[in-house]
């Protein structure tokens, strides 16, 4: 099943799958242009342990699920449930959803481990890999006072930094075309200033830059545990 959600300019299109989800495609209507990349990668991914036991699991959006469940309301509004349910595998409940209007996507996360005896550790959300935005790409990021990176789709590239520190102090990340003045701007914006690290990474085979948010869960290692995602 393909879901479509238009905001502004953004049209996204998700794969749905019975054990996964996958974002297909970011294309900029205003440009006319693919902002998602050949290569896409997992919307997210999840990190949980069993506790009191060295046993972990690592579970992603596009595969290995139970059961994974979608609805579209007349409001806009994407809700994806993911299922990990079966004997002898991480058990875990995760929701998901997305608002569209003309300001862009807005996302909600949370996880809950189906079973007392699982705890979650680590959420990375949102994951994007990000083709070329147009003939002059130019990537923003959050690096002291912000930095444009013109050669991140053409040469290596990578910043891995945690939020809040020293050398980050706004937790955002664009790419534009510096011609029309088109692109994508990815951002968790939250009061809290919860911590997190933010990575990216150019990927010369597929022609993108990956960009991910890690976010370590509150309460890590306590069995039954959740997370939410803040902001």
């Amino acid at each position: 099943n393909l879901r479509v959600l238009d905001a502004g300019g953004l049209r996204a299109t998700l794969l749905i799958e019975s054990h996964g989800a996958l974002l297909l495609s970011l294309w900029n209507m205003n440009a006319g242009h693919e902002m998602g990349s050949r290569s896409p990668v997992p919307l997210f991914s999840l990190e949980v342990e069993k506790s009191g036991t060295p046993e972990t699991a690592l579970l992603s959006a596009d595969t290995g699920w139970t059961l994974v469940q979608h609805e579209l309301s007349t409001a806009g509004v994407l809700t994806l449930a993911f299922e990990a349910s079966e004997p002898g595998q991480a058990q875990v409940h995760v929701e998901l959803k997305a608002r569209a209007d003309r300001g862009g996507i807005h996302w909600t996360f949370v996880a809950v481990p189906a079973s007392s005896e699982w705890s979650v550790t680590r959420a990375d959300f949102p994951k994007l890999a990000v083709a070329a935005p147009g003939n002059e790409p130019a990537l923003f990021v959050p690096n002291f006072s912000g930095q444009v990176i013109r050669t991140a789709w053409s040469q290596p590239y990578v910043f891995v930094a945690p939020y809040p520190g020293w050398n980050l102090a706004m937790p955002y990340v664009a790419a534009y075309d510096r011609d029309n003045h088109n692109g994508l701007y990815m951002a968790i914006h939250d009061a809290a200033g919860s911590v997190r690290t933010i990575a990216i990474q150019s990927r010369s085979e597929s022609f993108d830059v990956l960009v991910e948010n890690r976010i370590p869960a509150p309460d890590a290692g306590r069995a039954g545990n959740s997370f939410i995602l803040s902001g």
